[in-house]
């Protein structure tokens, strides 16, 4: 569920396509949407969902941009054009329930079985 941070820090800086140039790893994505589905965070987990496989054919240039400059090929792309309606889907999400953090929130609240460790009082020996 770590992996919804970075997330959420790319939504606060950018957007959802160009989370997956700042973050190309596939695993790290699984993980992502293993973590969304995990906070029970069903549109943001659809919209991740979604812009993954929208990413998926354009991995290459995602690793390594034409020209080195991520932000030329990206603003141009059909990537973008794809995403951005799922870029502004999140915003107002972020805006009515605090986004990922807030399902972090409703989360703990739920299931503090889940995020919350006993430990044992020190004991001296």
């Amino acid at each position: 569920m770590a992996a919804t941070f970075e997330l959420d820090v790319s939504m606060a800086l950018d957007d959802l396509g160009w989370h997956f140039s700042s973050w190309a790893h596939r695993g790290y994505c699984d993980e992502t949407l293993r973590g969304l589905r995990e906070l029970e965070a069903g549109e943001y987990a659809d919209m991740f969902a979604t812009a993954y496989e929208l990413a998926k054919p354009h991995w290459a240039v995602l690793i390594r941009p034409p020209d080195g400059n991520f932000g030329n090929w990206y603003n141009k792309s059909d990537f973008r054009k794809a995403t951005e309606p799922l870029s502004l889907r999140r915003w107002d999400l972020q805006k009515a329930d605090r986004g990922i953090f807030g399902c972090w929130t409703r989360y703990a609240r739920k299931y503090p079985h889940k995020v919350t460790q006993v430990i044992a009082p020190f004991r001296a020996r």
